[in-house]
């Protein structure tokens, strides 16, 4: 299982961006890119591609130019904005199918300290 997360671009942080406070997301690259470029895989031609957000126009053009046939989302908050408006109309040009994922589980918890223990009893003994 792979948990991927939106992030900023390596080797940027001591790089200040100094002009307007709007370009302060500038660095930050969406989890759909970090997902399809840190990919277990050689492509992702034919998979399918899970998001909490629906993806924004430019993550669209991403999955579409990747070869990912399907979205599920959890999330669509901002499905009457441009961004999104142009997303889907590019996602069904190119007959990509999106969907809402319901999760059946609302909460997830993941408890780290059990795995601990078993690497340090591991590398002690």
């Amino acid at each position: 299982m792979d948990i991927l997360y939106s992030g900023h671009l390596h080797s940027t942080d001591s790089v200040p961006i100094t002009f307007l406070t709007v370009c302060l997301h500038i660095k930050v690259c969406h989890a759909e890119l970090n997902a399809i470029l840190n990919k277990n895989s050689a492509d992702v031609k034919g998979c399918t591609i899970y998001v909490a957000l629906f993806p924004c126009n430019e993550c669209a053009k991403l999955i579409i130019q990747s070869g990912i046939t399907e979205i599920l989302n959890v999330s669509d908050k901002h499905h009457d904005t441009d961004h999104m408006i142009a997303s889907r109309k590019l996602l069904d040009m190119a007959k990509v199918k999106y969907s809402q994922f319901i999760p059946s589980i609302k909460t997830l918890t993941i408890d780290f300290s059990s795995i601990d223990d078993c690497v340090y009893n591991h590398w002690t003994q």
